[in-house]
């Protein structure tokens, strides 16, 4: 008898005995099946080092079914590994069991578990931060970054992948050498923008409209999708287009946008103030204005005065029902100043403020520790 299962060809006389390697080979596919699809990897002694060097960055832990500590963060391993999944970041998350494995342990000098390491490439980078899921993401990602700044994707299907992702996407189509590595000292210092960048032919599989020799992609889950610059390939070029489509034209105000404002050097916005359930129409103009004035470095914020920390914000600022829309350009250097918007509220007059302000500077009122007091 002949029988195809997965690809596989068995050719077998007895039918029991054929029932019997059918039953055996479907288990084996299936326990394959769950390894290949679990968030974390198991590894063994035996498959270390081949496992290691075939990914570029893999964070092991060490452990032992029956220490405390190890069944402790268990549940924050797992969390961390989900959202690296979901998130479809470039890292592996792993662990190696130190009692069937010991010599994997012995050979890393492993004396506490559980004991984590992250291993870019074949080198070993120890993690002693604190013991959950957040703090884990947020020590791989500056790591890989100065790794890796820009991950390859050498197959058609990788791409592909990538439009699922969130956040912006910067994907480099090149096979020039020189712009690749133009384009890997830009993603070094570029913390918000997750880089790629593929083979010329690659890239032509899923943008096909592409025409020049060299071009940059970004990949949004915000605003247009997708986004194909063809141009100069300089430094400043690509930044500027990188800059300009790595955040929404338009943000809401909420912890984020507060983080850009007291955490950021050099801080500039555009804020319009507003209930937003009663301001379609200035919002449709705000968006337009935000449109028109992308390339600029600034932010363009809506803060919805009845929720959230836009409610407190109009508190800080003494505004009611009664005095919205209002519209503030805030700038931080040694402190928050503000100039306040008084035209009608569309796209054009907007715009003449702003190219005004740029113009003469703004009026310097001391908001900061205010803001602070009700922030």
């Amino acid at each position: 008898y002949q029988r195809r299962v997965h690809g596989i060809v068995i050719i077998v006389k007895d039918t029991r005995r054929e029932m019997k390697v059918l039953f055996g080979l479907l288990i084996l596919l299936a326990f394959i099946s769950c390894q290949e699809d679990s968030l974390i990897v198991e590894l063994t002694d035996a498959g270390f080092g081949k496992f290691i060097a075939s990914h570029n960055a893999v964070m092991v832990e060490f452990y032992s079914p029956g220490c405390s500590n190890c069944k402790a963060f268990a549940p924050e391993y797992e969390l961390a590994a989900k959202k690296i999944r979901e998130d479809l970041k470039p890292y592996i998350l792993a662990r190696l069991d130190v009692n069937k494995h010991p010599d994997t342990a012995d050979m890393y000098k492993v004396t506490k578990l559980p004991s984590l390491a992250l291993f870019l490439g074949t080198q070993p980078q120890g993690y002693y931060d604190e013991r959950e899921a957040k703090a884990l993401i947020r020590f791989l990602d500056p790591a890989y970054k100065t790794a890796f700044p820009s991950t390859p994707l050498e197959k058609a299907e990788e791409i592909t992948e990538r439009f699922k992702a969130k956040g912006a996407q910067s994907i480099l189509i090149s096979d020039d050498a020189a712009t690749i590595d133009l384009y890997k000292r830009i993603a070094k210092n570029n913390e918000e923008v997750t880089f790629f960048h593929t083979a010329y032919k690659t890239g032509l599989e899923i943008f096909p409209e592409v025409k020049a020799t060299a071009a940059l992609v970004m990949l949004k889950s915000f605003d247009e999708k997708k986004v194909i610059y063809e141009g100069k390939m300089t430094q400043h070029d690509l930044e500027t287009f990188i800059k300009v489509n790595s955040r929404p034209k338009v943000m809401e105000f909420d912890q984020q946008t507060i983080g850009h404002i007291f955490h950021r050097s050099g801080f500039k916005g555009v804020v319009l103030l507003c209930e937003t359930s009663k301001s379609a129409a200035i919002l449709e103009e705000f968006k337009k204005f935000a449109s028109d004035n992308s390339a600029l470095d600034l932010l363009f914020i809506v803060s919805d005065i009845k929720e959230g920390l836009g409610s407190r914000v109009a508190k800080m600022l003494k505004l009611t029902s009664a005095n919205l829309p209002a519209l503030e350009i805030l700038e931080t250097k040694d402190k928050l100043e503000r100039n306040t918007f008084s035209g009608k509220f569309v796209a054009s007059e907007m715009t003449s403020f702003l190219t005004e302000w740029r113009k003469k500077g703004v009026a310097k009122t001391d908001l900061q520790s205010r803001l602070l007091t009700y922030l």
